[in-house]
């Protein structure tokens, strides 16, 4: 794989990024918000959620657009809020919500929260009303498995369509406001099949729900669009997605429905490359390694522990002097253990001490789903490349995680 290859900005700053470290570039998650409205219906709000990478600035800068961010959790609530988002803001999801958390929502005020279950909708009403009230959706779980990353079907997420139907049939709320429903059926999805699926799946709900006489105000729905992380991966054709949503948009189910789609994946993953640096090249019988300063640790290279052994990712290679012979190398971090192999048998160009490393659609889940205390290692740097070219070295999400954490 040849230089011209990796973007100009690895060569502009191979000397001041802070590695191992993820790059974030502006233009693309710029270019990818963009990508996703164009499949939504006119007057759609997209929302960021937070667990695909809970980096404050990134969250924040979804917020200056418009885009508000959804967390899982209250630790990424409190990220939120160390990126200076207002409370009123945020649409809180997650499961298994604490009458604590639920109480302080009521106190700080939310975009909306999502009830993941009776018994936490029971939480939130016993909330004393001199705490506030808030807005709730409800996350149904229709019980239909799409397949592949999915949360759906036989998932322990979510309330049951009648029981949903029930809920909001009774109405004893005690004056919080409901605010719609919630769905969400999985995600890395590369192909419009299942999100298409996914779309009518819902339609069919809103059906059931107007058939009982039930106003919906509004859906939050996550579609679930895939990243390619590994070399095998083909990039979802949101052309074709485009044109296969359209006509489920138009249904009449959906008319004075108000859509908010959460998106994570899709809005961060192709903004970010990991970048790392070599540390030696060694022969090992009959075998190159080259040992890098991030492995397994600070990358996990496409959700699921599995992809890591049977797939490789996209390299791009920097080098300081250029060798026109080439390496079948095995590309390897700095653990106590035979797992830490970010790629095997790569094609790369000959690789020595200081050269770079380069897996772009790192973006999201790569950081997240790593091993961060293995071997109590080092773990990774963040900057922002801005649209204008330049790079910013910020707090890491993990630093900026322990601060909201300490009392």
């Amino acid at each position: 794989m040849s230089v011209s290859t990796v973007p100009d900005w690895v060569l502009r700053f191979r000397d001041l990024i802070p590695t191992p470290c993820y790059v974030y570039s502006e233009a693309v998650l710029d270019e990818s918000l963009g990508t996703l409205r164009s499949v939504l219906p006119s007057g759609a709000s997209p929302l960021y959620s937070l667990k695909a990478n809970p980096q404050p600035r990134i969250a924040r800068f979804f917020n200056d657009r418009g885009v508000r961010p959804e967390v899982a959790s209250e630790g990424e609530f409190d990220l939120c809020l160390a990126g200076g988002i207002s409370p009123r803001d945020v649409l809180v999801g997650g499961v298994a919500k604490s009458a604590e958390f639920l109480a302080r929502l009521c106190r700080l005020g939310c975009l909306a929260a999502t009830v993941d279950s009776a018994a936490e909708l029971a939480r939130l009403v016993a909330v004393p009303r001199a705490e506030g009230r808030i807005r709730f959706l409800l996350r149904v779980n229709p019980g239909i498995a799409i397949g592949g990353l999915d949360m759906g079907g036989e998932s322990q997420f979510g309330i049951g369509v009648d029981e949903a139907i029930d809920i909001v049939r009774r109405g004893e709320h005690s004056g919080h406001e409901f605010a719609g429903l919630h769905f969400y059926f999985g995600s890395q999805r590369l192909k419009p099949d299942p999100i298409v699926k996914t779309v009518s799946i819902v339609t069919d709900v809103l059906r059931k729900f107007r058939a009982a006489g039930c106003v919906i105000p509004r859906v939050d729905l996550g579609l679930g669009c895939g990243v390619a992380y590994v070399e095998k991966d083909v990039e979802l054709d949101m052309a074709e997605l485009k044109a296969q949503l359209a006509p489920l948009w138009a249904d009449p189910a959906w008319q004075d429905v108000e859509l908010w789609s959460e998106a994570g994946r899709s809005l961060v993953g192709r903004s970010g490359f990991f970048v790392t640096r070599v540390l030696e090249r060694k022969q090992l019988n009959g075998r190159t390694y080259v040992m890098l300063d991030g492995g397994l640790n600070v990358h996990n290279p496409g959700v699921g522990l599995g992809r890591i052994f049977k797939s490789n990712p996209r390299f791009l290679f920097a080098p300081r002097s250029p060798d026109p012979s080439t390496d079948k190398a095995e590309i390897c971090g700095s653990l106590c253990t035979s797992a830490d192999r970010l790629g095997s048998q790569v094609q790369s160009p000959r690789l020595e001490a200081g050269d770079l490393v380069v897996i772009p659609n790192s973006g999201a889940y790569c950081h997240t789903t790593a091993m961060w205390g293995f071997n109590s290692q080092r773990v990774f740097s963040e900057a922002l490349l801005s649209a204008g070219g330049q790079l910013e070295v910020i707090e890491p999400q993990h630093r900026a995680f322990m601060r909201v954490q300490t009392p």
